[in-house]
């Protein structure tokens, strides 16, 4: 099961620690030492795989906080483009910082991360203050 995680993992990014991997007819959900010579695996053993997707904190402009559910494969643009529909903006105009850094091209979403939302303002906006 171990090395079935493994291949998971290189192929969809999704961590192992973050799959389960169970018999389709159960929810018996198998440990990673578990091996396919096994008796209980026969020709046409289906098997079920769920994970659980991450979870981040966004920090939002004004001072509160929103919880939004992501996939492991989202990208930087793909989370920038998330956020500015939640949170109505142009997506050109979000910024998004993860350890105040701005996030880069090889992002990868994990569970628990915090990230710091800045959206650009309008010049006009300025302007009329």
């Amino acid at each position: 099961i171990l090395d079935l995680k493994r291949m998971i993992e290189k192929k969809k990014q999704m961590p192992r620690k973050s799959q389960q991997v169970f018999f389709f007819e159960t929810t018996k959900v198998l440990d990673d030492d578990v091996c396919f010579s096994r008796s209980d695996f026969v020709d046409g053993t289906v098997l079920q795989v769920r994970y659980e997707k991450p979870e981040v904190t966004l920090l939002l402009p004004d001072g509160s906080k929103m919880q939004m559910e992501l996939e492991f494969s989202d990208t930087k643009n793909d989370v920038r483009y998330k956020i500015a529909r939640e949170i109505a903006a142009p997506a050109q105009d979000v910024r998004i910082l993860l350890d105040d850094m701005e996030l880069d091209k090889k992002y990868k979403p994990r569970n628990g991360q915090i990230l710091v939302i800045q959206v650009k303002k309008d010049e006009e906006d300025e302007e009329d203050k």
